[in-house]
């Protein structure tokens, strides 16, 4: 059976945990990971947090692409795995190029 990934794409900076945008995230991870998707997305904070959350909370598995280039590659505490890309073109490649939901 093909693994179904989802590809997760939001902001990574700031943002309350309990803002409808990341209460949403968070619903979306859980949602995505109970319909056996696994969750890929930048692996950082914000929004990309709180959907790994929710993936988390669902027993799914949830994989962060950060970026060598940045200059931070831990990814944050909800992720099953980091991947850590050279750049960001990288990055964007492994999202969208391995992904059958983004």
């Amino acid at each position: 059976m093909q693994v179904k990934i989802a590809s997760f794409f939001g902001g990574g900076s700031g943002g309350c945990v309990n803002s409808p945008e990341s209460l949403e995230s968070t619903s979306i991870g859980q949602c995505l990971a109970r319909h056996g998707y696994e969750v890929r997305n930048g692996g950082y904070r914000g929004l990309m947090e709180a959907v790994s959350k929710g993936v988390s909370v669902a027993d799914g598995k949830c994989v962060g692409y950060t970026c060598k280039s940045f200059g931070y590659t831990k990814g944050n505490s909800y992720l099953s795995e980091t991947v850590v890309s050279a750049d960001i073109y990288d990055r964007l490649r492994h999202l969208i190029d391995y992904s059958n939901v983004l």
